[in-house]
């Protein structure tokens, strides 16, 4: 009765015929079909109730695996390996054992340990519970990687994840895999090679993946020279047992064994020498770029050696660094040389020799179905920072980089690779007499004198090893084999079309090849070919030649042999060309025709905000251009063109060649390099005011960001103390020669000297303020202009000026009342009396503004020969002054007296 109650509370069963479906998916298609979609679907429907009934009987409940731990185990035995305290037993819950607990872990950990000493198994039903996981998580591959991963996030540690490689032994490898990677990352060598170890005594495979990550990772985290002999020999020895290394695996262990510097990096080279030798491995770019990278890094370190040593004299520590540089770029050719003749594809035959002898054009397709080498941008610059660099001491002094002979070799190196940096150079010299770089006349004398006194050794010597280069000896013309997409590739083959071998913005053969993988994968339908992965995009057009790291060599050489002038106008090539930013050409030749001079940007297209009534007849703050509102004096191309026409003559801009950093980079130069006595800091602001004004940065995505800003706050406080330093000399050596004495102030600034600094400044600040307003927007609840740590940067500058003797500016003087406009054109937003100021806001305040308000107002209201400006400006410092800190409208009106203030300055 029961069971006829049962089967009549059960929901019908469809009424359909799975043989009807089946004849009828044979009429249809003509295939025999063993079961229906029903059918499959009911299958697999029944199939996971299985399992999940296995799962069910194969695991621990929480409950029951807490009994299980209390029968098993005592209290006194279970130890936090943090502390020596027990994990009391009786206190702990279910949900202690589940796998996010933190005491789930230490238990772990205390059962490990106990097995470690007991050598007795822990119950697998515990151990698969505590690891969060059921017997059908082995099985699965993926799931073993999802849940090791899940596992080494949660715990920061490796103990359970290596416990659930153990048990998935074959299944593991991958999983094993992000074990060893994450060891890397985290910077745990010793936890890594013991992953290494213990997945050998557990039988679990090793695949090429596996040696590539736990080579790579040693790379990473030992520093050069800080790999052992005994820690490279115990390499070579894990190298040894791989039975087909890959270059892959090949060039992860050449990067650790070039970090041992032992015996002069003998086992690396050996390593290189017989993996080249026996081809055993067919090297790569990247092989090339790892050997020449680390040679580099050695002989840097000889270098820093020899500048340290302190028993050597001034000549030898000479000698010594110019043999140094002659090893490194002598090393550098010899390598390219290799590179070079790797990279050669082989030579077609002509169609007559073809029909001639058949065999040889299937000799040469045979020879066209490996992969060829690329000579990539990586190497490019690994190659030429043998050559222009900061630290092997061959310049003018031992503190500075390499000889200028290196320094023009090295770019003309890079001029026959890239022909946009060779346009650039062609933009920088076209008004020059030879249209040759030389370095500058004071470099090469102090250089060659230097070279003359040491004696330096013929074979050690610049002039040895910098001979005059060929296109056909550096990147010579060549027939590369047609294209894997070509319709008719013999005649290709025959076309005798020839192409640079170098060109950084061809597509690589190896992405042309993986491509071609992928579309034999995607039309043998997974029997042939390689699938691409879907985070994978390789596109065949044709891209940008250069790229940031090169273009910062080109700027490196041109500012270390003094070619200023060169490396300005090729800045502005640079930025107009990749950058997104407009400037005048024709102008730029114009203003630097009778030599370096600041003009690039006219004044008036400086960017600056200003401060204006709204359809409300409310003032608001809005972003403008120093020139709006008054008559341009700047005449020029500049002007005269339509934002149109500027958009059609400027390029995109191109992150991969300028970006904020190499702006930056320009700016350390052209304050490292450019004269004095042409005030670097002018061109470095006109630099940031031409990124920042909307007038030239047409692109708007090149945009500064804080540490620009601090590289100039930089620049102008070495220029303080630079001008400090030049007073005080001049002043000491001017009294020493009069014979009276020595009263020169050990701070000073002339008046000269306070303008530009202070002009920079002002230009600095109105760049942060129209930066910041486009950051973070001009709406009345922003309490600043400008955030505090720049309020503080100016306030600091200010009271250095300050604090120094004003020469020819005494307070009596009418260049003191000029300067102390300038500081108030600066700094006046910026700066609140006492009175108004409120600490709480945490508002950064310019005090140092403060005396400069009451100097000019003082010095003004006395006078009857004002100009409008002046009374203008003297008017608002008496209501900025008088202002009562006690009217509701305090704040409002205290602004506004600021911006009158600021405005009467301009």
């Amino acid at each position: 009765m029961l069971q006829i109650r049962r089967w009549a509370s059960m929901p019908a069963r469809r009424n359909t015929s799975n043989i009807r479906a089946k004849l009828q998916h044979f009429i249809n298609t003509g295939e025999i079909q063993e079961v229906t979609p029903q059918q499959a679907a009911a299958n697999l429907q029944r199939k996971n109730r299985r399992v999940a009934a296995d799962a069910a009987k194969n695991t621990l409940s929480p409950q029951k695996a807490l009994l299980l731990l209390r029968a098993k185990y005592d209290s006194a035995l279970l130890k936090r390996r943090s502390s020596a305290q027990p994990i009391d037993l009786e206190k702990l819950r279910p949900s202690d054992l589940n796998v996010a607990s933190d005491k789930s872990l230490a238990i772990f950990e205390s059962l490990m340990e106990i097995k470690r000493i007991s050598k007795k198994k822990i119950p697998p039903k515990l151990i698969l519970h505590l690891l969060g996981i059921t017997p059908e998580v082995l099985l699965d591959p993926f799931k073993i990687t999802e849940e090791t991963l899940k596992l080494l996030e949660r715990d920061q540690n490796t103990v359970r994840a290596m416990e659930l490689c153990h048990l998935g032994r074959g299944n593991a490898v991958v999983a094993s895999n992000a074990v060893i990677q994450w060891c890397m990352e985290h910077g745990k060598v010793d936890m890594a090679s013991k992953a290494l170890h213990d997945r050998k005594r557990w039988m679990i495979p090793l695949n090429e993946q596996t040696h590539v990550l736990y080579f790579d990772g040693l790379a990473k985290n030992y520093s050069w020279d800080g790999v052992s002999h005994s820690k490279a020999q115990e390499i070579l020895q894990i190298y040894s047992r791989v039975k087909r290394p890959s270059v892959q695996v090949f060039n992860a262990c050449l990067s650790v064994l070039m970090k041992c510097f032992s015996n002069g990096q003998q086992l690396a080279l050996d390593f290189f020498e017989t993996a080249e030798e026996s081809k055993t491995v067919w090297p790569d770019c990247q092989t090339f770029t790892i050997f020449l990278n680390g040679r580099k890094h050695y002989i840097q370190n000889k270098v820093t050696r020899i500048k340290s040593a302190p028993d050597i004299s001034a000549s030898e520590r000479t000698k010594q660094l110019f043999a140094a540089q002659a090893e490194l770029v002598e090393t550098a050719v010899n390598v390219y040389e290799k590179v070079r003749a790797s990279a050669m594809p082989p030579v077609p035959p002509t169609k007559e020799e073809a029909e001639a002898n058949p065999e040889k054009l299937e000799n040469y397709r045979k020879e066209i179905s490996k992969v060829l080498m690329d000579i990539d941008p990586v190497f490019a610059t690994t190659f030429l920072s043998c050559f222009i660099n900061n630290f092997s001491g061959t310049a003018v002094t031992a503190k500075s980089g390499s000889h200028y002979q290196y320094m023009l070799h090295g770019l003309e190196f890079l001029k026959m690779w890239c022909p946009e940096v060779e346009s650039m150079l062609h933009f920088a010299l076209e008004n020059h007499e030879t249209k040759i770089i030389v370095p500058a006349s004071d470099i090469k004398r102090r250089t060659d004198e230097r070279v003359d006194d040491a004696e330096i050794p013929e074979k050690d010597r610049p002039s040895t090893h910098v001979k005059e280069l060929s296109r056909d000896e550096v990147n010579p013309l060549v027939v590369f084999p047609p294209p894997p997409f070509s319709n008719n590739k013999t005649r290709a083959i025959f076309s005798n079309k020839r192409k640079r071998l170098v060109d950084f913005s061809r597509p690589k053969f190896s992405d042309v090849h993986k491509l071609l993988m992928h579309q034999t994968y995607v039309n043998s339908e997974g029997k042939f070919g390689k699938k691409l992965p879907s985070s994978q995009h390789i596109s065949l057009e044709k891209g940008i030649g250069v790229n940031t790291f090169l273009l910062a060599l080109a700027f490196e050489s041109l500012s270390k042999i003094g070619a200023v002038k060169e490396f300005y106008l090729a800045m502005w090539y640079a930025l107009t060309k990749w950058g997104g930013i407009y400037i005048s050409r024709t102008d730029l030749k114009r203003c630097t025709a009778e030599g370096l001079t600041c003009g690039a940007l006219p004044k008036s297209q400086y960017p600056d905000l200003t401060r204006v009534r709204d359809e409300n007849d409310k003032f608001v703050v809005k972003e403008c251009l120093l020139g709006d509102g008054s008559a341009s004096e700047d005449s020029g191309e500049f002007n005269k063109l339509s934002f149109n026409e500027k958009m059609s003559l400027t390029g995109r801009h191109e992150s991969s060649v300028v970006d904020v950093m190499l702006v930056e980079n320009f700016i350390y130069k052209i304050d490292e390099n450019f004269p004095k006595r042409n005030v670097p800091a002018r061109f470095v602001t006109e630099l940031l005011a031409a990124i920042v004004s909307p007038a030239s940065n047409l692109s708007k995505s090149l945009k500064p960001r804080e540490k620009t800003f601090d590289s100039v706050f930089a620049v102008l406080k070495r220029d303080l103390y630079a001008y400090n330093d030049k007073n005080l000399h001049k002043g000491t050596v001017s009294n020493r020669r009069r014979k009276v004495p020595n009263n020169t102030p050990k701070s000073s600034l002339t008046t000269e000297q306070l303008h530009d600094s202070l002009d920079s400044l002002t230009t600095l600040v109105r760049c942060i303020m129209v930066a910041e307003s486009r950051e973070y927007g001009l709406h009345k609840n922003r309490q600043s202009l400008m955030s505090n740590k720049f309020v503080e940067s100016y306030d600091g500058l200010i009271k250095h000026i300050k604090s120094a003797t004003w020469t020819d500016a005494p307070d009596n003087h009418e260049n003191a009342l000029e300067v102390h406009k300038k500081i108030l054109g600066s700094g006046i937003l910026f700066y609140v009396p006492k009175e108004l100021y409120d600490p709480r806001k945490n508002i950064a305040n310019a005090t140092a503004v403060e005396d400069s308000v009451r100097y000019v107002y003082g010095k003004l209201k006395d006078r009857e020969d004002l100009d409008e400006k002046s009374k203008k400006l003297m008017l608002a410092l008496k209501t900025f002054i008088q202002l009562d800190p006690e009217v509701s409208d305090a704040a409002e009106k205290l602004k506004a007296h600021q911006w009158r203030i600021y405005n009467a300055c301009k």
